[in-house]
């Protein structure tokens, strides 16, 4: 299928979105740069369910990450980005921009969530977190439609902030690493946007050879636990790096997450506290 350049963008809350400038996504079927985002340049793996919800996705290729997106559930079903050193850092020296989300146009608007689909307590949460764009305009490309999944504001305004900005210093420090995040349904999702029961964050760090999966309830109280990647597979039904071993990603693992920063629009910079995972 043919790429072709497509404008979108995303926020928490509901604003004139239309006045920004729109970032570039690549359309569907990823050309051959998306399969850097990838470990071993193999994109996720959406794996057989034994009963609902019903799932099929599209890759779209952004400007330094991709998602699966699916139609049926308005949702993406996972995203993937290589976080590298020099990526973060850039990320560091700029300020959050202040947008809100428009529609991703690799798609039909009608395929995909709208802001009035958003509703308190739920935000739109990112999978592919704003902090991790290098620069200002990939910065903007966080903020689409298909890069969100309804959050409850104290997971995506707290424990789920942590995890991200910790993530980020993991880059800072190890030099790279790889992340696929993504929803986690429960047998029925209500809504026209399905809600997750969770969310998921397994990462690869190739120094270490070193595999970790995280998994957050998507609750007013939300709760952190810490898996093999062999378990995020189990619980979501995607193999985030199948070009990874059987036995590393079964292998538990005591890696200690780092503090994050999260660097304020005024460009102050705030020392965050550890996610409470375990």
């Amino acid at each position: 299928m043919r790429a072709f350049l497509v404008f979108a963008s995303f926020v928490p809350f509901a604003t004139a979105a239309s006045a920004q400038p729109a970032p570039i996504s690549l359309g569907l079927s990823p050309p051959a740069q998306c399969n850097d985002f990838f470990q071993g340049t193999q994109q996720p793996v959406l794996l057989p369910t034994a009963g609902p919800p019903l799932r099929s996705g599209k890759t779209i290729c952004h400007s330094f990450y991709a998602v699966s997106y699916s139609t049926e559930l308005r949702d993406p079903l996972w995203s993937a980005e290589h976080l590298i050193r020099e990526m973060a850092v850039g990320g560091d020296s700029i300020s959050r921009v202040d947008q809100g989300f428009v529609k991703d146009d690799a798609i039909t608007s009608g395929e995909q969530a709208s802001d009035s689909d958003f509703v308190a307590p739920y935000d739109r949460g990112h999978m592919t977190p704003a902090n991790d764009a290098p620069d200002e305009s990939t910065q903007r490309d966080t903020f689409v439609f298909t890069n969100a999944v309804p959050q409850h504001k104290n997971l995506n305004r707290r424990l789920w902030q942590y995890l991200e900005a910790s993530l980020h210093q993991v880059a800072e420090i190890e030099g790279e690493v790889y992340i696929v995040t993504g929803p986690i349904f429960g047998s029925a999702p209500r809504g026209r946007v399905a809600r997750p029961k969770s969310t998921f964050k397994a990462i690869y760090i190739p120094g270490r050879n070193l595999a970790v999966g995280y998994v957050a309830t998507n609750r007013p109280t939300p709760k952190c636990r810490i898996f093999p990647v062999a378990e995020i597979i189990r619980q979501s039904s995607i193999d985030p790096f199948p070009a990874l071993s059987t036995a590393v990603k079964a292998s538990p693992s005591s890696y200690g997450l780092p503090n994050g920063m999260n660097v304020k629009r005024d460009g102050s910079r705030q020392r965050l506290p550890l996610p409470d995972c375990h």
